[in-house]
């Protein structure tokens, strides 16, 4: 979607999927899973926001540590959009809490976090 495409009303817009943040239990026998045998090619070696190391590949996935027993692999799910401050606005309307942000990174623009019903830690980021 382009800027031609966007609402005119000035409403919040999420695209698609951006990327999901995968928690392992082993970083190298996963690294290699997802390199190896899925063929998918490392973008950045870096450190995650809790400061543990972060692989991020081309195709939208990432890898982390941390992985627990009995919780969810995903650390979160992140959704490209555009016109987020608006967004954060309208999570509040209907009661959801910005658990992170707004925040601006030089990666990913502006970003809000919030949890889905579910409890799942849901990331959108773009354009403010």
């Amino acid at each position: 979607m382009t800027t031609e495409q966007l609402p005119t009303d000035g409403s919040p817009v999420v695209f698609g999927i951006g990327h999901m943040l995968l928690r392992t239990r082993d970083l190298d026998r996963s690294l290699a899973f997802y390199t190896d045998v899925l063929g998918l090619t490392i973008r950045k070696h870096g450190k995650a926001r809790d400061g543990g190391p972060l692989i991020a590949t081309n195709e939208g996935i990432a890898l982390t540590t941390g992985r627990v027993d009995g919780e969810s692999p995903i650390e979160h799910l992140a959704f490209r959009g555009a016109r987020i401050e608006a967004l954060a606005e309208r999570a509040r309307h209907h009661g959801v809490e910005i658990v992170d942000g707004p925040a601006v990174t030089e990666e990913y623009g502006t970003s809000i976090y919030v949890e889905d019903p579910d409890g799942n830690r849901i990331e959108i980021y773009g354009d403010a």
